[in-house]
């Protein structure tokens, strides 16, 4: 609404001015992110991926099936009238349920692509999110990947 406003207010010259500006800041942001995107690549490559259950550490046992908890609102069930469940004030039920293994790259953040990894870095960037590839980061692979992010923040938001 600001800008079309501005727009309207200036002339010509200025607004060819304004949108160069514009294009060139969108260019430069752009070549900042390509540039941590290709670094991150280069260093973080395939150091992401794990097992979907956590107490699997390599790929070679990563197959098969494991079972995971899962809990439901006993209300929910339409079967399950016992006075058990009655006298518990209606508390959640714990089920489990087989998932087969795989090994993977977390949903939010990976850097095996140039795309994912400019995805990855413009969530960062906007600062939403970015605490969750933080811990990724400093949790799968070492604690000082940390710098890597708090360089491109601090470098890309001033």
């Amino acid at each position: 609404m600001q800008f079309t406003r501005l727009f309207v207010k200036t002339g010509s010259n200025n607004q060819s001015q304004l949108s160069r500006e514009i294009i060139y800041a969108s260019v430069a942001l752009f070549m900042f992110i390509f540039l941590f995107a290709s670094y991150g690549l280069q260093v973080y490559a395939g150091e992401l991926r794990r097992c979907n259950d956590i107490n699997v550490m390599d790929i070679e046992n990563c197959t098969g099936t494991f079972e995971i908890p899962i809990s439901h609102n006993s209300r929910l069930l339409l079967n399950v009238t016992t006075t058990a469940n009655r006298s518990s004030n209606n508390m959640t039920k714990l089920s489990t349920m087989t998932v087969p293994r795989v090994w993977t790259n977390p949903r939010y953040c990976q850097f095996d692509r140039i795309y994912t990894g400019i995805l990855c870095l413009f969530e960062v960037i906007t600062l939403e999110g970015w605490v969750q590839v933080r811990d990724a980061l400093s949790s799968q692979i070492h604690w000082t990947t940390q710098i890597f992010l708090f360089a491109y923040i601090f470098l890309g938001i001033p």
